[in-house]
């Protein structure tokens, strides 16, 4: 025996030591919340939290919005510590943000062979790519009314906020 408490070459006095543990602290870094981007496809788009919390740490999505339309959109992810063992480290939120482009489409002017009658002419548009096929988010603006023989220009106006972007020139003349 070297020191033990049955060894009478020695004598023992009890001590206490004081120790700490300390909570872990939660590095958000390792858990995933990514920004998405994506074109306008009628559906809704969220990102997603990939990663395992400890117990007594628990999250809470939220999201802002349907994440359909076009826009930037933000979505969060909200941490709560009931578990005495662990701490979040700086912050307890993590951010992502969820862009939605506007989808390319195409017009196409039609009725184009117009013979002066005295009455108001109407060039027919048509649209490609569109997610439906009655597609009504636009107007048409003509330079003047095309009652009598001359020329005219047509501009194909998308509603503000339209999901939608026209790739080509959306100026007619006739």
């Amino acid at each position: 025996d070297l020191i033990s408490l049955g060894n009478d070459n020695y004598t023992t006095k009890n001590r206490s030591f004081v120790y700490v543990i300390k909570p872990k602290v939660l590095e958000l870094g390792e858990y995933k919340f990514e920004n998405i981007e994506t074109t306008y496809d009628g559906k809704s788009h969220y990102p997603e939290f990939v990663g395992d919390l400890p117990e007594g740490v628990s999250k809470t999505i939220m999201y802002l919005s349907d994440y359909v339309a076009v826009g930037t959109h933000l979505a969060c992810v909200e941490f709560k510590v009931t578990n005495p063992n662990y701490k979040l480290d700086k912050t307890n939120k993590l951010q992502a943000t969820v862009t939605i482009n506007p989808k390319p489409i195409l017009v196409s002017f039609e009725n184009l062979e117009l013979v002066e009658d005295g009455t108001q002419k109407d060039i027919k548009v048509s649209f490609v790519g569109t997610l439906s096929s009655n597609f009504d988010g636009y107007k048409k603006v003509y330079s003047s009314t095309p009652i009598r023989a001359g020329k005219y220009t047509l501009t194909i106006v998308l509603n503000p906020n339209s999901n939608y972007v026209i790739l080509q020139d959306n100026v007619f003349e006739f």
